[in-house]
């Protein structure tokens, strides 16, 4: 069996709107309720947090985890400063709804609530890789040339093959994403995704194929597109 975190507690200035992003609705649905319809009704899936921003936790809850039904949603909570601080408490939460003796073995998939054109498939594939690896995380193949850039001038123009774009659900056994959060706080770091602080612990992080479809609605662009998508 499996929990989810789904994360929605950031502001979301690049929006420009003044509902936070994940209750923005396409065609009359909150975002956030599209990505959670998905996870729902996944047999593998036991238990849903979703950390929100503190002014949205009453409106989550009547407007969407009530109103739509969604049983498996066991806690909505207030996020962090920083989404790496609102990961960790996710998964405190986690750890305080499951029996001691399960939650070692089980696995955790942390997810953007904004990101809502997942499919059951494709959540299913990952948390099969994950009992074979540990830890996983979608990617997309770079289409486009990179280059690194010092002070304005290219330094370096990086192999793109060897390049990825990286998604969310990233999967994780429980142990290992708790033992990685522990170790980053306690000597101050903060990654740019849930891998890199599974890396830093030295664990090896399995790309798996990720889904052309599953973009995450950050701008005005963005939602234009995902209108069209849905």
């Amino acid at each position: 069996m499996a929990d989810v975190i789904i994360v929605g507690a950031g502001e979301g200035k690049r929006m420009q709107n003044k509902i936070s992003k994940p209750y923005i609705k396409l065609k009359e649905t909150p975002i956030i309720a599209l990505t959670l319809k998905v996870f729902s009704e996944i047999q593998e899936i036991e238990n849903i947090i979703i950390v929100t921003l503190p002014d949205w936790i009453k409106y989550c809850k009547s407007e969407v985890v009530e109103k739509f039904g969604f049983k498996k949603v066991k806690a909505v909570i207030k996020g962090g400063n920083k989404r790496q601080d609102s990961i960790k408490m996710g998964l405190d939460a986690i750890s305080d709804i499951h029996p001691q003796l399960t939650i070692s073995d089980s696995i955790v998939l942390i997810h953007d609530a904004v990101r809502p054109f997942i499919t059951g498939s494709f959540i299913t594939h990952l948390i099969k890789d994950c009992n074979k690896y540990e830890a996983v995380i979608p990617a997309m193949p770079a289409t486009n040339t990179i280059k690194e850039v010092e002070n304005g001038f290219v330094h370096h123009t990086l192999q793109r093959n060897n390049i990825y774009e990286i998604q969310t659900p990233q999967v994780f056994k429980y142990s290992i994403i708790k033992k990685a959060y522990e170790e980053a706080y306690s000597c101050g770091f903060y990654g740019t995704d849930d891998a890199s602080l599974v890396e830093k612990i030295g664990i090896s992080v399995k790309i798996s194929a990720g889904l052309s479809s599953n973009i995450k609605i950050t701008t005005p662009k963005d939602l234009l597109f995902a209108e069209t998508l849905l």
